[in-house]
């Protein structure tokens, strides 16, 4: 069988999905669509991903990386997903702060205050929501006040990903206390700190696995040189090295869900067949259709999605330059409207609305059986439900096309 989706992907992408492949499966012992849902961090399954490299996977070889591109890692997350939901949404809110160490953090800070993280040795978090931020993940009430000795940082978020299980997180917050809500500053926070609070255990409808709950900063203390860059950079710098990797990383958990409903759907009727071997059932001239539209939604929620990866990767080194010549800050703050943020947005909501639409139809056709607990459909059912409502939930990000294209000014302004 020709093997022309490959083509899509450098040598390289296809050895780090290859590689993701064969981590994952060494774990769930080759029968991938039986690995049970996950009712808490999923320990195991992490610890091989850590011992593979992959949590440094996009840093450069001379940190142990191996350089991958945005949608090799897509890919990576797209596989798992099938699998694990909550194992890839624990490691695309990691993967959406590598950047900064990249590109961002200056040398002295990879050698040294941020080392562990950049070496692959450490798993971050994403604290970015916030009660007042409905969704405008770049909309910050949190703030730090500077002392001699670092940042206390004073905030409270709302959804921290892994927040018992990772090593540090990644925090905005604004510059002081009577700072406005976008100017803000950067920072990785390690896990433990005193003043950190941990609000309840995660009970939820689904992802399950992924620990998301409250935590509380009280004046955490966090050393001054783990912010990144200088003061009143953290909007510019959140837009060209943390958001769109966040957009796209999702989508690619999204997608991945709605596949692997696809490919239960198809193993289940495959078997389907009467004593003769004919079936009536895949026979139903409904059933083909509904497939056929199924393949087709993948087919064109995944060609967005690629050609998203795509952009983010082109945009990297640009973002780069502009922020080695002082220029970041005022190219994001004038050119936010630009049609790269807006189709990452477009992305994240088309993505995610589509997989729910798939994962729905897979949930029909295979029947009662599929209404069953434990059954794999029934997980991801109710795992792809959380995409659409995801900072920035689809209505927000809607909202936001939509300015831009009546050229409205936005709700950040």
């Amino acid at each position: 069988m020709l093997n022309i989706k490959a083509i899509s992907l450098t040598r390289e992408e296809g050895k780090v999905r290859t590689l993701a492949r064969t981590t994952v499966e060494a774990v769930c012992g080759g029968d991938l669509h039986a690995w049970p849902e996950t009712e808490s961090f999923p320990r195991e399954l992490m610890a091989a991903l850590k011992s593979a490299g992959f949590y440094n996977i996009g840093m450069s070889e001379d940190y142990g990386g191996k350089n991958a591109s945005t949608l090799a890692i897509t890919e990576c997350l797209t596989y798992l997903a099938a699998i694990c939901p909550s194992t890839a949404s624990i490691l695309n809110m990691h993967y959406s702060v590598m950047p900064l160490f990249k590109w961002a953090a200056t040398p002295e800070q990879r050698a040294g205050a941020f080392k562990s993280t950049v070496e692959g040795k450490a798993l971050l978090a994403a604290a970015t929501s916030e009660k007042v931020s409905r969704g405008r993940v770049w909309h910050m009430d949190g703030y730090v006040e500077e002392r001699e000795d670092g940042f206390a940082v004073t905030c409270s978020k709302s959804f921290v990903t892994g927040a018992r299980d990772v090593d540090y997180f990644y925090i905005p917050a604004r510059r002081s206390p009577t700072s406005a809500p976008r100017d803000i500053d950067l920072f990785l926070v390690r896990n433990g700190s005193a003043g950190i609070r941990y609000q309840g255990d995660w009970r939820a409808h689904g992802l399950r696995g992924t620990g998301s709950i409250p935590v509380e900063f009280d004046q955490v203390l966090t050393p001054k040189d783990h912010r990144f860059k200088g003061p009143g950079s953290g909007f510019a710098l959140s837009g060209a090295f943390h958001l769109p990797y966040y957009l796209v990383g999702l989508a690619a958990v999204y997608q991945g869900i709605a596949e692997g409903a696809y490919k239960v759907v198809q193993q289940q009727l495959s078997g389907s067949s009467d004593a003769s071997g004919a079936s009536a059932y895949i026979s139903d001239n409904h059933i083909q259709r509904t497939l056929g539209d199924m393949k087709s939604q993948l087919l064109a929620a995944k060609a967005l999605l690629v050609r998203s990866a795509r952009l983010v990767d082109a945009s990297a080194p640009v973002f780069a330059e502009l922020l080695s010549v002082d220029s970041l800050d005022s190219v994001i703050a004038n050119n936010i409207d630009d049609d790269f943020f807006v189709d990452l947005l477009a992305t994240k909501s088309f993505v995610c609305r589509t997989s729910n639409e798939v994962v729905e139809k897979a949930f029909s056709l295979c029947g009662g059986r599929a209404f069953r607990s434990g059954h794999k459909v029934e997980q991801l059912l109710r795992d792809v439900k959380a995409g659409s409502v995801m900072a920035p939930a689809n209505p927000v990000a809607d909202m936001m096309i939509g300015k831009q294209v009546l050229n409205i000014p936005q709700i950040w302004e």
